[in-house]
């Protein structure tokens, strides 16, 4: 499980890593017509979600390792698990409404209304994702890491 989560948080940085790579985002399918411009504008705000689709086995094993926890620690240390299969869905939905008003013309009023927007995807780190994953991992692994160790949970 504590292996699990150091995945889902590999995950979740590599999901809203800055650098876009050759041919990544070529996996959406194209609704309508596009020019170039928007074509790549759109395929790169898609990059989060073909990067999450991949790591999605690495979420439903968290998601699947949540019940263990509820029954070897109780209720209260699953909180952690739920905080980070939180994040996919922030980032997804941040993508999927980039993808959908992606604008070609860099206004200013344009700009400024897709920033949010922008900064949960590829703003300056560490920000309240990183530190709500990390603050999740430290209470996983001070449940996990004593009886790794032959000890009581903390």
């Amino acid at each position: 499980m504590l292996t699990a989560a150091y995945e889902a948080r590999g995950a979740l940085n590599w999901a809203r890593g800055r650098g876009i790579f050759e041919g990544e985002g070529k996996t959406r399918k194209v609704t309508g017509p596009e020019s170039d411009e928007l074509r790549e504008a759109r395929d790169h705000a898609y990059v989060p979600l073909e990067r999450l689709s991949t790591q999605a086995k690495v979420f439903a094993t968290l998601q699947a390792a949540q019940f263990k926890i509820v029954a070897h620690f109780g209720t209260d240390a699953v909180v952690p698990i739920h905080d980070l299969l939180q994040a996919p869905g922030q980032i997804s939905t941040a993508a999927s409404m980039l993808l959908r008003y992606v604008e070609t013309h860099n206004d200013d009023l344009a700009r400024r209304a897709q920033q949010p927007i922008r900064d949960i995807l590829h703003g300056d780190r560490p920000d309240d994702i990183d530190r709500k994953s990390d603050a999740a991992i430290k209470q996983l692994e001070a449940i996990c890491k004593p009886v790794l160790a032959g000890k009581e949970p903390a």
